[in-house]
């Protein structure tokens, strides 16, 4: 997103997508990116540099999938 300021981007996430809108005197951007279902949307990290935004998300640990032991009758 060359010529945009950090200031004129504005980030959404969700559950399921991120949505980004950013605007600069000549263009608008708009982008719905869908999120895979084994992400943490609390450990966001977003970074913009040169043009470039990097979103970064943490793989959710999922306590369900350790196991458990079961018990034999």
């Amino acid at each position: 997103m060359p010529g945009v300021k950090k200031e004129d981007i504005k980030i959404r996430a969700n559950e399921t997508s991120v949505e980004v809108h950013a605007h600069d005197s000549q263009r608008k951007y708009h982008k719905i990116i869908d999120l895979p279902h084994d992400i943490d949307i609390n450990t966001g990290r977003f970074t913009y540099n040169n043009g470039i935004l990097e979103v970064t998300f943490a793989k959710s640990i999922d306590k369900s999938a350790k196991g458990k032991d079961i018990k034999i009758d």
